[in-house]
């Protein structure tokens, strides 16, 4: 597709790299040269200078024969108002980032006027990805597929619990026999396992199944399972004031702590159900005052990554709480090192939602990729194809089929019904299927199929320990 992208921030970069990558034909426009250069550099884009709502630059990107726009300035109104004129010069769809909560209350009605595909909401999109680990405190992530039909979750294995040194092929008989162990994270290396893989505490595992049979696994596993109560959140910005409203549904106790006592008192308005604290949250002896030990969870959503984390190490080591950690700007490579449950980063959220948005509308033949998450620090992806008609996949048994290595079938969902593959099972034409590989740039389904021919980017080499991604 030829997409043109407005906004050269984390967001707009990070989708630069993607959407490049995956063979787009895209332009890139942004008012600082120096980030033009940078982009032009790195990837293989055409750069503009200039302003995006400004007419000759809107003639020079050629957005008139655009299949797609994404707007990702830092200003709102800027991205609404370059979609608009997107959209008047031609261009068939257009995404918008919007932040503010004043705008995200008439997104319907922003998107009929200005006749947007989507408007994006970092923030929003950050609170919802909290709410669902605090809903199963046991999950560092749950990745949602199927419209929220299937779900995979990431957890950390307890250190002397049952999956302590348990091989896979043994998981069935002591723990749980209805899900299905997808990618082990180790020492910041992934590994797809197979039957003699031997799991080791303190390892990440990727996990799909069913809400309910994920929850028997967690009892089985020492993992909490019962849905957080009392939730203490610092920092009473955006992510806090969309999170709030969602844990107040789900009739949670919420605490909030901040040091702008104007924040305080607005917020105080909008949210009359929860505890409000003026002050300094980074006061340990305020946290543990005002209850931080009868907590059930700390959600960290400062404006600084550095007092976010501390915040949460103290919290997890004090009291032993299930942790949520704001971080936009930290290294992988550190933070894996650190005593941290859950970790949000919104503008990753909201380029990667970008990705699989345009992946889901991209051309092409057979089966499409309608979602995709990355796992692991971006080395496996589990991408979800719905089956066509002529998909190469259709009428044949899973333990018949000719997988590429580093390929794994993780659910099927066939109407409403998530369904954990076994040899047996069949795909049919409809079914939305999610495939867990270390392989790059799959666009079929019938890629994962050793008779289509594809260059692999990321080699793996099979053991009985599994399959080794290279970072």
């Amino acid at each position: 597709m030829q997409i043109v992208i407005a906004g050269l921030g984390k967001v707009g970069t990070f989708l630069a790299g993607e959407l490049s990558l995956e063979g787009h034909d895209l332009t890139v426009v942004d008012t600082r040269s120096e980030r033009v250069r940078a982009a032009t550099s790195n990837f293989d884009v055409m750069g503009m200078t200039g302003n995006i709502v400004a007419p000759d630059t809107i003639n020079e990107t050629g957005l008139d024969e655009a299949d797609l726009f994404i707007a990702v300035t830092t200003n709102d109104e800027v991205n609404l108002l370059s979609c608009l004129l997107a959209k008047k010069a031609g261009c068939h769809r257009t995404i918008a980032r919007v932040r503010w909560p004043e705008y995200s209350a008439d997104m319907d009605y922003l998107k009929e006027q200005l006749g947007l595909d989507m408007i994006i909401n970092p923030e929003l999109l950050a609170a919802q990805e909290i709410e669902r680990v605090l809903a199963l405190p046991g999950a560092i992530d749950v990745d949602t597929f199927s419209h929220g039909i299937g779900e995979i979750y990431k957890f950390k294995i307890l250190p002397n619990s049952v999956l302590d040194g348990l091989a896979v092929k043994n998981v069935r008989s002591h723990v749980a026999d209805n899900v299905l162990l997808c990618v082990d994270e180790r020492n910041q290396l992934a590994y797809i396992p197979d039957g003699d893989f031997v799991l080791k505490g303190k390892d990440k595992l990727y996990l799909a199944g069913s809400r309910i049979n994920v929850i028997k696994f967690f009892r089985k596993a020492g993992l909490p399972t019962a849905p957080t109560q009392r939730v203490m959140i610092i920092g009473a910005g955006k992510i806090a004031h969309y999170l709030v409203e969602d844990l107040l549904k789900e009739g949670m106790e919420v605490t909030i702590i901040d040091h702008d006592l104007a924040t305080c008192e607005q917020f105080a308005l909008l949210h009359p159900g929860c505890i409000i604290i003026h002050g300094d949250g980074a006061d340990a002896d305020l946290l543990l005052e005002e209850g931080l030990m009868e907590m059930d969870a700390l959600v960290s959503l400062t404006g600084f990554d550095e007092e976010n984390v501390f915040l949460s190490m103290f919290a997890h080591r004090k009291a032993g709480l299930k942790t949520v950690t704001k971080a936009n700007r930290m290294f992988d490579e550190v933070i894996q090192d650190l005593d941290l449950d859950t970790l949000i980063n919104p503008k990753k959220l909201t380029a990667e939602f970008i990705v699989r948005h345009v992946r889901a509308i991209a051309n092409g033949t057979g089966s499409n990729v309608e979602t995709m998450h990355k796992l692991a620090n971006d080395q496996v992806e589990a991408l979800e194809f719905t089956v066509c008609e002529n998909a190469p996949v259709i009428g044949k048994p899973l333990y018949q089929m000719d997988l590429k290595p580093g390929v794994l079938i993780a659910l099927i969902t066939r109407g409403d019904e998530s369904i954990l593959p076994h040899g047996s099972d069949q795909m049919q034409a409809g079914d939305s299927v999610v495939v867990i590989t270390n392989n790059c740039g799959f666009t079929d389904i019938s890629d994962i199929l050793n008779t289509t021919p594809y260059p692999r980017q990321n080699q793996s080499t099979s053991s009985a320990k599994g399959r080794k991604v290279k970072p």
